[in-house]
């Protein structure tokens, strides 16, 4: 029942526009309170603290900015080339240079995780299918 409550509160802030990490947190609260009573409110802001200090919540923001200084630098570009080069020419091949671009920057950075936070987050590969001349066609990309 508790959880049902929980549920529906979540639901109805979301339904009123409120953000959802707000409407997430209120949710969590309000949980908080119902099970454990008002007395347990004093121990949100100490729980909030260590669960933000903790090594692999720290280590994210590093990834994004090993990333962005590949970005910065132009591996990402180099890599992008280095696997197109090796694979591009195959029919699909854009997909696949994609994934093996993560398998190189997942080695280099050391995380398979972080490459979709360092590789993707650069502008190095927003739209590969225009820079290579291909035009997008209703569902697929075409050389013209």
């Amino acid at each position: 029942m508790i959880v049902l409550i929980i549920f529906v509160a979540l639901l109805v802030m979301i339904c009123l526009n409120m953000p959802i990490a707000v409407a997430l947190a209120i949710s969590a609260i309000l949980g908080l309170i119902i099970t454990e009573g008002v007395d347990s409110l004093v121990t949100v802001a100490l729980d909030m603290y260590d669960g933000s200090t903790k090594f692999s919540l720290i280590a994210i923001p590093m990834f994004v900015l090993a990333g962005a200084i590949m970005n910065a630098g132009g591996i990402t570009d180099r890599l992008i080339n280095f696997v197109s080069a090796i694979i591009g020419f195959i029919r699909g091949g854009l997909g696949m240079v994609n994934i093996g671009v993560s398998l190189f920057f997942a080695e280099i950075s050391g995380s398979a995780v972080a490459d979709r936070n360092g590789v993707t987050a650069g502008s190095g590969r927003d739209n590969p299918g225009a820079r290579r001349g291909w035009h997008y066609h209703g569902r697929r990309y075409r050389l013209s």
